[in-house]
């Protein structure tokens, strides 16, 4: 049985990413200041729209937050190819440095 410090459930990791764009805004990931903005879908028309809803360095990305153990969904999966297929990213993060490094990679595939 893992133990509690490395069981991070879905919304222990959102509150965090959620936390962390309010305090940081990505100055320090290299994007202009401001350039991201957060959502957190509380309620959606569809389901399995993402998590949170943002733009980073003008891609539009939804973020799939996923606790230790947690899978997506058939439906979630169509969401996430919907977005990618209309010019959009879409990732599975399973934590706050997940998420990290995923804009990282926004920031560094623009300027190639």
């Amino acid at each position: 049985m893992p133990n509690s410090k490395s069981h991070k459930t879905g919304g222990q990791i959102q509150s965090a990413i959620l936390k962390y764009i309010r305090q940081h805004k990505y100055v320090e990931l290299g994007l202009p200041k401001n350039s991201v903005l957060a959502y957190k879908v509380e309620i959606a028309n569809e389901r399995g729209v993402p998590d949170v809803l943002c733009c980073a360095d003008g891609v539009f990305v939804g973020i799939e937050i996923k606790g230790s153990g947690d899978r997506i969904t058939p439906i979630q999966a169509a969401q996430a190819k919907r977005i990618i297929e209309a010019g959009g990213e879409c990732y599975v993060v399973k934590s706050l440095n997940d998420f990290k490094q995923r804009l990282q990679n926004i920031k560094r595939l623009r300027n190639e």
